[in-house]
């Protein structure tokens, strides 16, 4: 398997691109698409963000399996995430961060100058592929590399310093 050919900091670097090429890809089609970013869309980057700073000070770090259950942690609410934005995209969720009709004047003001788009319309698909689906897809791929990673460190470091027990 290639994971195992794979250093920890090799895989820190690759989680740490993944993480700058979503907010690169996110913040790209919200402001040069023109495309308004939801809820659900808003939250999974503060998700990359956190990848891309544990993934970085992870790199320089001497625990590695600590920076391993963090990424582990990050990837699973990613996944987590993304397959409830998708649910609610296509339907099969309903939409609990939809436009609320405003009250009084103030909000109908803060309605129309900072607006948000619905979380279950397709904002911006590949290949009417969905981007919360493709984010799923690319969290549970990467949650099991990590998973499988942090598996082979703790097996290499049981193997390094066995645990011995004497009898009394």
């Amino acid at each position: 398997m290639i994971v195992q050919h794979v250093s920890n900091n090799q895989l820190f670097l690759c989680f740490f691109s993944l993480g700058v090429a979503a907010l690169c890809l996110s913040f790209g089609i919200e402001h040069v698409l023109h495309i308004q970013a939801c809820n659900f869309c808003s939250w999974q980057r503060y998700i990359y963000l956190v990848l891309v700073i544990i993934t970085l000070s992870g790199i320089f770090s001497k625990n590695k399996q600590m920076t391993l259950a963090m990424c582990i942690a990050i990837f699973l609410a990613s996944f987590l995430l993304a397959s409830y934005h998708f649910g609610i995209q296509s339907g099969f969720i309903d939409e609990t961060c939809a436009i609320q009709s405003p009250k009084n004047t103030k909000e109908f003001e803060t309605m129309l100058f900072n607006p948000t788009a619905s979380c279950s319309s397709f904002g911006w698909s590949f290949f009417s592929i969905p981007l919360s689906a493709i984010n799923a897809f690319f969290s549970l791929v990467c949650l099991c590399f990590a998973l499988y990673k942090s598996i082979k460190l703790t097996k290499i470091e049981k193997s390094h310093f066995p645990l011995r027990m004497e009898k009394a």
